[in-house]
């Protein structure tokens, strides 16, 4: 049990956006725009090693399909797919971590959380943001000039 989520729409454009950029960055298609939580940016093999853990949480709810353990020049390490309906489906990511021990719940969203976050300052910043509709409270309203209909 948590706060209550439902003032946030993670399921939105910028959420599948973030939820699309996450998963690169954990499969290694892309390198992730944000740490993820307890790394740090001086110490790589902290970042590596969430990198490891998430791909195998991935693959344990599976998101991560077609998985196969490298061996030859690559020993250990993990690879697979998401598919291209996967790569958006924030509601089925949110779910699936409910299958995952709070640890690891608490990093991937953590990180989701981040990756989102950063898109929204981004657009906020590049004058994007679209917040749908938005209701305006005024105590007075005055009409500057004449209607036009």
């Amino acid at each position: 049990a948590g706060p209550s989520l439902s003032a946030y729409n993670y399921d939105s454009a910028y959420g599948k956006r973030a939820l699309m950029i996450m998963y690169k960055g954990i499969m290694e298609q892309d390198s992730l725009p944000v740490v993820p939580p307890g790394c740090s940016s001086d110490r790589p093999d902290t970042i590596q090693d969430f990198i490891i853990q998430a791909k195998a949480a991935l693959v344990s709810v599976g998101i991560v399909r077609d998985s196969t353990l490298g061996n030859g020049k690559d020993p250990g390490r993990l690879s697979g797919r998401i598919i291209d309906s996967d790569m958006h489906e924030v509601g089925r990511f949110l779910n699936r971590l409910l299958g995952l021990p709070p640890d690891i719940q608490n990093g991937l969203f953590e990180l989701f959380v981040s990756i989102l976050d950063l898109l929204v300052r981004n657009a906020r910043i590049e004058g994007n943001l679209d917040t749908g509709i938005v209701d305006l409270k005024a105590n007075v309203i005055e009409l500057q000039g004449t209607p036009k209909y």
